[in-house]
């Protein structure tokens, strides 16, 4: 009987272990990412305006509620909070049109895909300047790829 109590003892003691080793886990996936997320917002925000800053705010400060979240005791409300918060996030940036307008301007230099609208050198991408330069046009997203010839 005693062997068997020592033994639901040392279970219940590991479970609470491996418990906080998925908390720490999790906890510095989710604070790594976000943090990453910031520091590269951060980096290459030179002509950007408040509204991009504030998304840049906005990720420190779901970084810092995962932290809080995962390893402080916390009430339901601020749990729910969390989720609420935490699946807002993808969405933000594409609700703020200085923001989209920052992503499509980067994603422009990156990776070459320009949607309608920006600035390339003196012009503006439209359809008729991507087909005239022999560029790929997308119709249905309304995007130039500049380093696609047709």
């Amino acid at each position: 009987m005693q062997i068997k109590n020592n033994l639901i003892k040392i279970i219940k003691l590991m479970t609470k272990f491996f418990i906080i080793f998925l908390r720490i886990i999790f906890g510095l996936f989710f604070i790594i990412g976000f943090s990453i997320l910031t520091v590269e917002f951060t980096l290459s925000m030179s002509q950007s305006d408040w509204r991009v800053g504030l998304c840049i705010l906005f990720s420190a400060f779901l970084a810092v509620y995962s932290f809080i979240v995962f390893f402080l005791r916390t009430r339901a409300i601020v749990k729910i909070l969390y989720v609420i918060f935490f699946v807002a996030y993808p969405y933000l940036p594409n609700s703020i049109p200085s923001v989209v307008k920052y992503q499509n301007d980067d994603t422009c230099t990156d990776i070459g895909i320009c949607a309608e609208g920006v600035k390339w050198g003196k012009d503006i991408i439209t359809k008729d300047f991507c087909l005239q330069n022999n560029w790929k046009w997308d119709e249905k997203r309304k995007d130039c790829n500049v380093r696609e010839k047709n």
